[in-house]
């Protein structure tokens, strides 16, 4: 082997060195060096599940918004309802008080009217009975005597109400 150019004593020296570094190696540097990866592993291991319960708390959270947007739909749609229906409910109730106010005004006007017609009644019944007596005292008083003018006032006041009851409307 001498010819191929080993040297046995180095050889040897290279062994025992190697047998020195392999003890003091796995003494010293191998335990702390494997308690190391041990704690990176963990730490590895402690991240992926702390990413797993993040995740899940994501979805969960992102569940619980969907279900509180779809609550606040439902009581913003029910509240859109119930305003609609108020309004609705207001806008029947000014239409019938509406309704009711324009009754009560044409009510009154019709009883106006009937009031200002009777009186209108009134007031030509009075002139044509005055201007009846005024014809009858003036025009007819030197022709009549007293009793016929007192029968023609009467018979023209008892009949002047079914004369002009035949000439209304």
């Amino acid at each position: 082997m001498e010819n191929l150019g080993v040297d046995y004593k180095l050889l040897i020296a290279q062994l025992i060195n190697f047998g020195i570094f392999f003890f003091i190696f796995t003494k010293y540097a191998a335990h702390p060096l494997i308690k190391i990866m041990d704690k990176e592993k963990q730490q590895e291991k402690e991240k992926e599940r702390i990413m797993k319960d993040l995740e899940s708390k994501n979805e969960h959270m992102k569940e619980e918004e969907r279900v509180w947007r779809v609550k606040l739909q439902k009581e913003r749609d029910s509240i859109i309802a119930e305003t609609k229906q108020a309004a609705e409910d207001i806008r029947k109730d000014m239409l019938e008080k509406a309704t009711q106010e324009a009754t009560e005004v044409i009510a009154k006007a019709h009883k106006q009217i009937a009031e200002e017609k009777d009186q209108l009644h009134k007031d030509v019944r009075e002139r044509t009975v005055d201007l009846s007596m005024y014809i009858i005292t003036n025009a007819l008083g030197e022709y009549l005597t007293s009793d016929l003018q007192k029968q023609l006032t009467g018979h023209i006041i008892n009949n002047l109400g079914k004369s002009i009851s035949k000439y209304e409307n």
